[in-house]
Parts: C-alpha cells; sequence; structure tokens
C-alpha cells in the first residue's frame, strides 16, 4: 500500500484527513514538521500531505528541510492561507501542488494521484 505521511497539529484534521486517506494510503500521522521529518527519514513515504502553521517545525520549513536534504517525495501543502504569495513561496520551496483547507475529498485524491504520477515519471 502507498505510503503518506500527514503532518497537521490539528488532531481533528489529522483524523478528518485519515478517514479521507485510509482505504488508499497507509496513512503516518505527524503531529509538526520536527515529527514529520522523522517520520519521513524513517519510513520513506510515497507522499507527503503538510499544513503550513505548525509548531516546532512549520510547513515552510519541513519544505526547506526536505529540498535541503534532497528527499525525492512530492509534499501536497494544505493552508487557509490563501494569499498569491504564500502559495508561491511553498511551489519555490519545493510542494508539488497547495490546496485550501478543509479540501476537497475529490480534488485531494486526484491531487494525490497526479503527484504519485508525477514521481515515477521523474
Amino acid at each position: 500500500m502507498v505510503k503518506i505521511v500527514v503532518a497537521d497539529d490539528s488532531n481533528l484534521i489529522r483524523m478528518k484527513l485519515k478517514k479521507h486517506l485510509k482505504d488508499e494510503y497507509d496513512v503516518i500521522e505527524a503531529h509538526n514538521g520536527r515529527d514529520a521529518l522523522l517520520k519521513i527519514k524513517i519510513e520513506k513515504p510515497d507522499i507527503v500531505l503538510s499544513d503550513l502553521l505548525m509548531p516546532e517545525m512549520d510547513g515552510f520549513e519541513l519544505l526547506r528541510r526536505i529540498k535541503e536534504d534532497k528527499i525525492l517525495v512530492p509534499v501536497v501543502v494544505l493552508t487557509a492561507d490563501i494569499q498569491f504569495e504564500t502559495n508561491q513561496k511553498c511551489l519555490e520551496l519545493g510542494a508539488y501542488k497547495v490546496l485550501n483547507k478543509p479540501p476537497n475529498r475529490e480534488e485531494l485524491l486526484k491531487t494525490l494521484e497526479e503527484a504519485l504520477l508525477s514521481k515515477e515519471n521523474a
């Protein structure tokens, strides 16, 4: 089964995402960016789904560290911040795509599928 790390400091959001993803993905939960980075290095997931605003290490720093450490994993960012600058910054740091929070289930699944295909074709 395809492994996905879901990084969000909200237990409620992680539970909702896990409910949406559990049939297609082996969901590994992380409560912040630091926890996500550790789990990414240990679990070697196929994809990462990350919030931006988290304690200890936010989503921007997580993207930076993934890029610096040359970890080849697509990252889809979820955020309530709809500013163009935020979206651009995420993409510049290596995010595959940025989705508005809360995501539409169909859009989320389609985006994850596309990200996985892009990884295979890279």
